[in-house]
């Protein structure tokens, strides 16, 4: 599962992007002034021109105390731009008993971002010994799943995986593919590769290898590698697309290149078995490849290597 570690919503005020740098000025200190008179927004505008730097230069130290004003303010962004902050020792060092208590305060305001922002803290274990009581795996599936609801598409996505894997709670894999289908949808490129795997292997509903090649294929040409790894795998095996060896093997060849584990695996098979005599039988290019895979961490990597050396089909090491 892969996922944004913060997401910070920076829009709202809009500086002209011809503007002199006189008139950038004077806009950032239009919104210092609102800002004074308690105004939200503009302290939340305010914020982002320093954060982004969108006058002068960046400067994290008065974004931080912006952040905190905003947040005070009852603005949920504030909270979740100030939690982010603390959690990365953007502008002050790192609290992450802060960020964590921010966050939560922006998620429980209905800020999306905040709650998929908490849900990964606690997903990757990053609580503090004074918060691991208060959250568990089962309250980073409900955070997921509400940062999902505002239309956060890493949310779903990551939703999907936890209902997929059965992690804080049931396991649920017609909900996981739907939920796959609707990050997807909404453009995560993740979302779109784990959903085009569950149509290929028929997880949570039926297989459709047509549509499964779409999105695989899709999800490939924008740089996805383990989306490659198995378009490759459908064109290595014919499934719903034209068989094609030679372009699987250049596929798995810069996966693995890429340390993508499996593309690696599989390209052992094209030098272990030969396909039928479409390829040479290498072992020692085969056993490189395996090893390669189990040293990424792959059991079955490992003990493919293992019954090499077994049947003696494992290069032996020359004597120095």
């Amino acid at each position: 599962m892969r996922y944004i570690a913060l997401i910070i919503l920076l829009f709202g005020y809009i500086i002209p992007v011809n503007a002199t740098v006189s008139e950038k000025a004077k806009s950032v200190e239009i919104l210092r002034i609102s800002c004074e008179k308690k105004k939200a927004q503009a302290c939340l505008d305010y914020t982002s021109a320093l954060y982004m730097g969108t006058y002068d230069r960046v400067n994290y130290p008065l974004a931080r105390k912006y952040a905190k004003i905003t947040c005070d303010l009852k603005e949920a962004e504030g909270c979740n731009f100030l939690a982010a902050m603390q959690e990365k020792g953007q502008g002050g060092a790192q609290n992450m008993d802060g960020a964590i208590s921010n966050f939560d305060t922006a998620c429980n305001m209905g800020n999306g971002g905040a709650c998929n922002n908490l849900a990964q803290i606690i997903y990757d274990g990053r609580l503090t010994e004074q918060r691991k009581l208060d959250f568990s795996l089962d309250t980073a599936r409900a955070l997921y799943a509400k940062g999902c609801d505002k239309n956060i598409a890493i949310s779903c996505n990551n939703y999907a995986v936890m209902l997929l894997q059965g992690q804080g709670g049931a396991l649920k894999q017609v909900e996981a593919r739907a939920f796959f289908d609707v990050a997807c949808t909404a453009g995560n490129l993740d979302a779109c590769a784990n959903y085009g795997y569950m149509q290929l292997s028929g997880i949570g509903g039926p297989e459709d290898f047509a549509k499964a090649s779409v999105l695989l294929q899709e999800s490939c040409e924008k740089g996805h590698l383990l989306a490659c790894d198995n378009w490759a795998y459908m064109m290595m095996n014919g499934l719903g697309v034209e068989k094609n060896l030679k372009s699987a093997e250049t596929i798995f060849a810069k996966g693995c290149a890429a340390n993508q584990g499996n593309s690696c695996y599989n390209l052992g098979g094209f030098y272990y078995y030969g396909y039928d005599g479409l390829y040479v039988i290498d072992n020692v290019s085969a056993y490189n490849y395996y090893k390669k895979r189990c040293d990424l961490g792959n059991p079955s990597a490992c003990g493919k290597l293992a019954a090499m050396m077994i049947v003696g089909k494992a290069p032996i090491a020359k004597d120095k």
